[in-house]
């Protein structure tokens, strides 16, 4: 059966804001690399040809963020001119996808995730759907009910209690067999895809759970997290790590240069690891360091001072500013707590 990717982008990114006031959330660059492209990579990289994005708050950045990708001119946008929810922007990509087994892969995740096996673990099971689950559930997230390598419960909290169960949390990386579309609720434009899936269950429909042990980040959680998510990968100063994400390879292929950790010149200093990401430039008698991302486009004026920061498209630091724990932007700069 013919597969199919989907990319949910048509949220406002609301816990972002303000670095979301004027970007869509998966715009935002996370690691120097538009976060949507980390999604669009992983369903590329498994032959998926077919891509839609769904599309509503800025969706301009949404386009123009994809613009360079190799798959761009083939990928089908979706706008939304209400927000359909999870579920509901399915209802107008019907005619799109057809038949198709069709796997969502969530932009707002950062991963390592073995795309290929899931989808082949998928392919081999009876399961209507099935979805990617850590099997640590992240603090204060509600976590799900799983055993033998199906989910049985979306709430655990509401489920019923057993012997032999596990937690689990659903990593936002899912696939929808075409049979799915039957559980949508009759009559509705806009509803959630978790209440489908429940829905499903409670029909005696299998889902199938594959469990992520490798990096995994949620990028929308709050701006102190997508700061401090950035930094803690960037204190291994393992050129690795980022290579796993994909980092390297969707900067060469949208035409910059990723250096990591990147090398100082004459005029400058960098502490500790520095991640440069395309052409940036930076002032003489500047210190950036340690644990700094520097996105295309910045430009840090002379004799400033930089660490514990990320640094996005375009954003400018003043000569001489002395900044730490901060995000930069084009139109100003957001410390953090």
């Amino acid at each position: 059966m013919e597969l199919k990717g989907f990319i949910p982008a048509a949220g406002f990114g609301t816990r972002l804001q303000p670095l979301t006031t004027t970007t869509a959330k998966p715009a935002l660059s996370f690691l120097g690399v538009p976060s949507i492209l980390y999604a669009l990579r992983q369903l590329s990289k498994c032959g998926i040809k077919s891509i839609a994005i769904n599309t509503h708050y800025q969706a301009a950045s949404i386009h123009a963020a994809v613009k360079d990708y190799p798959t761009a001119r083939n990928l089908k946008f979706a706008h939304e001119d209400e927000i359909l929810g999870t579920g509901g922007c399915h209802l107008p990509l019907a005619g799109w996808r057809g038949e198709s087994n069709l796997v969502v892969y969530n932009p707002d995740v950062i991963a390592d995730i073995d795309l290929r096996g899931f989808i082949a673990q998928h392919n081999r099971s009876p399961h209507l759907a099935s979805m990617v689950v850590l099997e640590k559930v992240p603090e204060g997230k509600p976590g799900l009910q799983m055993r033998g390598g199906k989910i049985f419960a979306f709430d655990a909290k509401q489920a019923a209690s057993g012997a032999g169960y596990d937690q689990g949390y659903g990593a936002a990386v899912y696939i929808l067999g075409a049979g799915t579309r039957k559980y949508f609720p009759s009559g509705e434009k806009s509803f959630s895809i978790i209440p489908v899936l429940e829905s499903a269950l409670a029909a005696g429909e299998s889902i199938g759970a594959f469990p992520h042990r490798g990096i995994w980040y949620d990028m929308g959680d709050s701006v102190a997290g997508y700061l401090q998510s950035q930094l803690t990968l960037l204190q291994s100063g393992d050129p690795e790590i980022l290579e796993a994400l994909g980092v390297f390879d969707i900067l060469k292929t949208t035409g910059k240069h990723g250096e990591f950790p990147a090398t100082a010149k004459p005029d400058y200093k960098l502490h500790g690891p520095v991640l440069r990401c395309g052409e940036v430039t930076i002032g003489a008698d500047c210190e950036i360091g340690p644990h700094v991302v520097l996105c295309h486009g910045a430009e840090i004026g002379a004799g400033a001072r930089l660490r514990n920061a990320v640094v996005l498209e375009n954003a400018k630091i003043a000569a001489g500013a002395d900044l730490d724990g901060v995000i930069a932007t084009a139109t100003g700069l957001h410390p953090t707590p």
